[in-house]
């Protein structure tokens, strides 16, 4: 994976101690959570998995990008919202 990061095409959540750095690139629908694939990262946990898609379901974006994070600290509940 070749992507160039750019410091204006971030998104940065928070949620207590989490901390999550977010990245939209145009692809297929896939998520990356610290180079591991997000249900692996997420344990197959679908409240999870729904959590982090509900926005771009919403508009209707879900099959046109991926989403890659990288996120630090708290828990996987912390970290899910930190995503969103």
């Amino acid at each position: 994976m070749n992507t160039v990061f750019q410091k204006d095409k971030i998104g940065l959540g928070k949620r207590k101690r989490a901390v999550a750095r977010v990245f939209f690139v145009p692809g297929n629908g896939k998520v990356t959570i610290n180079k591991v694939s997000g249900e692996k990262y997420l344990q197959y946990n679908t409240n999870y998995l729904n959590a982090i898609w509900s926005p771009l379901e919403k508009l209707n974006l879900k099959e046109q990008f991926d989403i890659i994070a990288i996120v630090k600290g708290g828990g996987l509940t912390g970290q899910t919202d930190a995503l969103n």
